[in-house]
């Protein structure tokens, strides 16, 4: 299950109904989030006492912390079978854990590369 950002996220963390509507199993199934989805994980628990990363403002910061979380500021954190990733340009980094971790380092590269930032291209102008 990932878990994405939005503008209704900051309220839906606080929502028990939809939270309680989530079956996760951190043993059995892989758990992430990109920007403010970590605010779910945190709320659902999948992050208290861990380090994880989300989109860097201050108000999303203190909600985590808040809820036992120590926010760093990098790409992307995992702790087994949970994951967060900052920023939209960090997907690269959940995507390609959940690939590698279902399919091999092999397919992650395969489908990757296609998506691989400029800078890591050789382009003649």
């Amino acid at each position: 299950m990932l878990f994405c950002s939005g503008k209704g996220t900051v309220n839906k963390f606080q929502d028990k109904g939809f939270l309680g509507a989530f079956r996760l199993d951190e043993s059995r199934q892989l758990i992430g989030s990109i920007d403010s989805g970590a605010l779910l994980l945190g709320a659902l628990g999948f992050l208290k006492g861990r380090k994880a990363t989300t989109y860097p403002t201050a108000e999303i910061k203190k909600l985590l912390e808040n809820m036992g979380v120590e926010v760093v500021w990098e790409s992307f954190v995992r702790h087994g079978n949970v994951a967060t990733a900052a920023q939209c340009l960090s997907g690269q980094f959940l995507a390609g854990w959940v690939i590698e971790t279902l399919v091999g380092p092999e397919q992650k590269e395969k489908a990757l590369s296609s998506v691989a930032p400029l800078d890591s291209i050789n382009v003649s102008i």
